[in-house]
């Protein structure tokens, strides 16, 4: 089996080990769990992810003058409203 050797912060070692501990497994298991448990990632070249983007490039507008600037902001506003509601 292939070794890997990751650097993790300090709050995803302790969430790491506490799922380890409660799962009475190793945190290699947990990570190899976590990862068969993503969905597969089509591959996708890049000339067809440049197509994909130019197509919907400046396709909508949203009004707004900054929204380049401040796509963060937005986006966050608008997700903080979604889970609200």
């Amino acid at each position: 089996m292939p070794r890997l050797i990751i650097t993790l912060t300090a709050d995803q070692d302790s969430r790491l080990r506490s799922i380890a501990r409660d799962r009475s497994a190793s945190m290699a298991e947990v990570v190899r769990s976590a990862i068969d448990a993503l969905p597969a990632m089509p591959t996708i070249d890049r000339a067809e992810r440049i197509r994909r983007i130019l197509e919907v490039s400046g396709k909508y507008r949203s009004g707004l003058p900054d929204v380049a600037e401040n796509h963060d902001f937005y986006l966050g506003e608008d997700l903080l409203d979604w889970r609200s509601s």
